[in-house]
């Protein structure tokens, strides 16, 4: 009873059949949905909202030197906290199994704050699966896997074992995925086809370098301030969001208000941003509806941390099915940190993107600011990103855009994919009266027997 009574689970009625009432909180702390529990588990149903939090989270704030149980069920929740004398806190999925993934990644900032995360789902297949799906989302270290005498926590509690769910949890093992292979059984990964780029550049220079854009990639856009590295991004977002691809910004020098302006303009080929009087309403509002489709963005200015840039991109991915993710730009994410090791935290961060990039399978397109130049030189070098040799070690592709007379000069850094197309591919023209980046066409003066020297 004082299990219960401490999650507030109850008993009640619901289409006149007695069932159990499980309450979900939304993250403000408001009771916003029922999930009822009839005699028959197939018929059980959420009434109101389902917030997107786990079962008891509102009873809890994040604690670092706490460790937090999740369970699979609201009946486990209540086994495993009262087994442990409600020393510790213990949560449970909103809709089973099936939610785990989904679930975990909306609350990644919320169980980053405790200690540990302790998965201590059922021991069926479905179970063991979910358990490793769920603690990759999380990162190396925080997560633990629980092995269970019974099926689960709930069963081991009736059945008088309170003692060895205790002891289960309490040895629950961490999270390591198992990356270690023979060689020799690699035959059928080495010899399948290798996967092809799953999309183009807006501009087919760029695709011929690169060849085209790879999942588990990282690539890096570096240059002077306004010089368009951050407008070569929006450019890219609108190409892949047309063509039904999921595009995650993540622009920390500007609001989404103002991300979705540029996307609008990009549709309308004009300036809106500074003003729509010469749009009609029909045509603002048309833009609108096509480059909100397939775009999530993050609604946030200036710095923040690792942690949370690595939840919200998983967030992005896992429940928005974002395949490309762009990052404007890194050094904004460490400059407001206490530490004042600016290359350190540039180094933690960019292992973190490398390591989503390949766990996810999406490519991450980051933004990077230089140092300054010598006055008699203008061409940028790997050795110029600013803050971290992690920035040009951990990409797999570095593109600078060096400013030029008429146009702005793009030229390959580093290219692992195809390592020798190096040096200047291509060159883009910013159009003022349309807001657009586009691929630069050289005067008749500048080609010599058809070739253009840049």
């Amino acid at each position: 009873m004082e299990t219960c009574s401490k999650y507030k689970y109850t008993v009640g009625s619901a289409n006149g059949e007695r069932v159990q009432v499980a309450p979900y909180y939304d993250e403000a702390g408001r009771l916003v949905g029922q999930k009822t529990r009839p005699k028959e588990k197939s018929g059980m149903r959420f009434r109101g909202e389902n917030p997107g939090t786990l079962f008891g989270q509102q009873l809890w704030r994040p604690n670092p030197k706490l460790r937090v149980v999740i369970t699979e069920g609201e009946i486990d929740a209540l086994s495993v906290y009262q087994a442990q004398g409600g020393d510790y806190p213990v949560l449970s999925l909103p809709s089973g199994i099936s939610s785990a993934a989904a679930v975990i990644s909306g609350q990644l900032e919320y169980l980053l704050g405790f200690k540990e995360v302790v998965l201590a789902f059922d021991m069926d297949e479905p179970g063991r699966q979910g358990a490793e799906h769920a603690a990759s989302i999380l990162p190396p270290g925080k997560a633990f896997i629980a092995q269970l005498p019974r099926k689960d926590a709930n069963e081991m509690l009736q059945a008088g074992e309170g003692k060895e769910l205790r002891q289960a949890i309490w040895n629950a093992t961490p999270f390591r995925p198992d990356g270690i292979k023979d060689a020799a059984d690699l035959w059928d990964e080495v010899s399948a086809p290798t996967p092809p780029s799953f999309a183009n550049y807006p501009w087919a220079f760029m695709d011929d370098a690169l060849g085209g854009m790879r999942e588990g990639e990282l690539v890096m856009f570096t240059a002077g301030s306004g010089v368009g590295k951050s407008t070569a991004t929006r450019e890219i977002a609108r190409q892949l969001t047309k063509t039904g691809l999921t595009v995650g910004m993540l622009c920390l020098e500007e609001s989404a208000k103002q991300t979705i302006q540029y996307q609008m303009g990009i549709e309308l080929n004009t300036h809106i941003h500074l003003g729509h009087d010469h749009i009609t309403a029909d045509d603002f509002r048309s833009a609108f509806d096509a480059v909100s489709q397939n775009l999530v963005l993050w609604d946030h200015w200036g710095s923040t941390d690792v942690d949370r840039i690595e939840s919200v991109i998983t967030h992005m991915v896992v429940a928005n099915n974002a395949k490309v993710v762009i990052l404007d730009h890194v050094s904004m994410v460490i400059s407001g940190n206490e530490s004042a090791n600016e290359r350190k935290d540039l180094d933690i961060l960019m292992t973190r993107l490398r390591s989503i990039c390949e766990r996810l399978k999406i490519l991450i397109i980051g933004v990077s600011h230089i140092k300054r130049l010598p006055e008699d030189r203008k061409e940028i070098r790997l050795t110029d990103l600013r803050g971290s040799a992690a920035l040009e070690q951990l990409s797999d592709a570095v593109i600078s855009f060096e400013r030029g007379e008429d146009c702005s000069i793009v030229r390959c850094l580093k290219n692992r994919h195809l390592g020798w197309n190096l040096g200047k591919i291509g060159a883009v023209q910013y159009d003022s009266t349309k807001g657009r980046l586009i691929e630069y066409t050289p005067k008749e003066e500048e080609t010599s027997g058809g070739q253009w020297e840049f």
